[in-house]
């Protein structure tokens, strides 16, 4: 490639050719005539932008944000999620935050695309995104005398339940809540005749054997996952279609780090820092510093060494710090958790973890 400058020691301009990679405001020095210095300052152009996941799928109500990446002509890249612009091809099915929070409305499919402009050029790329509404199935067995057939489970969340059964048999939709008779011929709702009634925190219409078919419903959500089976009063041939709206997964936790230095020494100061970033915003932050006792500090009484947590902090926002001189040499932990605006918070069995060591 080539590139215009001008010779610092006169008036005189050329061009001269340059092969390689330059970084952004790196200056390429010739000498010209053995004592002539001359500077080259270098432009980097954007060249495209990708984001991810390259693709989303979603369930009705469930979110994804994407993160956006630039790269340049010099082959570096950066993150510009916050600078891009975002559009949908179909609100009434995806709708995108100006931050790049994808939501799923409705059933269906649209196109995310993706712009960003940096030094009069634009860059777009396009995310396809496909959101699952209600799911619908069809099952087909045969169920013996006086037997049960399994059918399938309908899960935990479930709204705008139908599961509707055909046979030419005399046959019976049966629902179980692990080892409770929840719907059925002597269940808890008995299904004797049509009828309406609740189990927990669930209402339930059943319609009892109509001339072939037998339907049960629930507008949900459902409290718990139920079982589905098929009771024979005599042998025969079953077809059981289940339609129902899935509950969306809960959005994760925030994204937490912890930084502290790797290795402090002993009688020196040590600040622990604890961020998290949401989409839906950063309730509060919590986080533990703990570290076992020396060695030679253990009673008979413990039996072993001792874990002691130096430090407990508490904190709304989106970060938190604490700074200590810790009383002893050896490892310490970082045990950190957050919630989000929308209470989807890190299970306190599984906190993001860090550690470094005191020496000496």
């Amino acid at each position: 490639m080539s590139f215009d400058y001008t010779v610092t020691a006169s008036t005189t301009a050329a061009t001269y050719s340059f092969s390689g990679v330059v970084k952004d405001e790196d200056k390429v020095e010739y000498a010209i005539g053995g004592d002539t210095d001359i500077e080259v300052s270098v432009a980097v152009t954007l060249e495209s932008i990708s984001a991810e996941p390259e693709s989303v799928s979603l369930f009705v109500g469930e979110t994804q944000q994407l993160t956006v990446t630039a790269t340049y002509s010099d082959e570096s890249t950066a993150d510009v999620t916050a600078d891009s612009s975002y559009e949908s091809s179909d609100t009434s099915v995806v709708t995108v935050s100006d931050a790049g929070l994808i939501t799923g409305v409705a059933q269906g499919s649209a196109t995310v695309t993706v712009s960003y402009t940096e030094g009069g050029i634009t860059a777009t790329t396009d995310v396809p995104v496909t959101v699952t509404g209600v799911v619908t199935e069809t099952f087909t067995g045969t169920v013996a005398e006086d037997e049960t057939a399994d059918v399938t489970s309908i899960p935990e969340g479930a709204t705008e339940l139908e599961i509707t059964l055909s046979a030419t048999a005399d046959l019976d939709l049966n629902l179980y809540d692990g080892t409770t008779f929840v719907i059925g011929w002597g269940g808890e709702i008995d299904s004797s005749g049509s009828t309406t009634g609740t189990y927990e925190e669930d209402t339930f219409a059943y319609s009892g054997w109509d001339g072939g078919e037998e339907y049960i419903t629930a507008d949900g959500p459902l409290s718990r996952a139920y079982d589905l089976k098929v009771y024979g009063f005599e042998a025969g041939d079953y077809t059981v279609t289940v339609s129902y709206m899935p509950a969306a997964p809960p959005n994760p936790p925030p994204a937490i780090t912890i930084d502290v230095a790797a290795t402090v020494t002993l009688g020196s100061p040590v600040t622990v820092t604890v961020s998290a970033t949401d989409p839906d915003g950063v309730l509060g932050i919590w986080f533990m510093v703990s570290s076992q006792w020396p060695e030679e500090w253990t009673s008979a009484s413990f039996g072993s060494q001792y874990e002691d947590v130096i430090e407990y902090v508490m904190s709304f926002g989106d970060e938190a710090s604490v700074t200590f001189v810790p009383g002893w040499a050896g490892t310490y932990t970082v045990d950190a958790w957050a919630c989000d605006e929308l209470e989807n918070c890190t299970p306190e069995a599984t906190p993001v973890t860090d550690t470094f060591v005191v020496s000496e």
